[in-house]
């Protein structure tokens, strides 16, 4: 009876984490997808480009002078070129020397 309840156990933890993962899988290549259309359309803007992705932000190098324009439409790229339609996509923006100054 014991190791019949144990195996119970088991094989629920085991099917619920199959579930979390399959859930989280999804949620994961649909931010993936959304990022790379991003991508396509901020990398044809002029007076800057993207230096790299990391995870889920984008690290941009731009003119100074173009800044309000460039970040304008970086933003404006970013929430709706989406595939969700009627989910709003929000993106902050940090601008700085450096990743960690970008960030306060």
């Amino acid at each position: 009876f014991g190791k019949a309840e144990n195996a119970k156990g088991r094989a629920k933890e085991m099917r619920e984490a199959a579930e979390r993962a399959g859930v989280n899988h999804s949620i994961q290549g649909t931010a993936a997808d959304i990022a790379r259309a991003a991508t396509i359309g901020v990398g044809a803007l002029e007076h800057g480009a993207l230096l790299n992705q990391v995870h889920d932000e984008l690290v941009f190098e731009f003119d100074p002078l173009w800044r309000d324009w460039y970040l304008g439409r970086v933003q404006t790229i970013m929430e709706l070129d989406q595939p969700l339609d009627g989910v709003p996509l929000i993106i902050n923006i940090g601008v700085g020397p450096n990743w960690y100054e970008a960030h306060k």
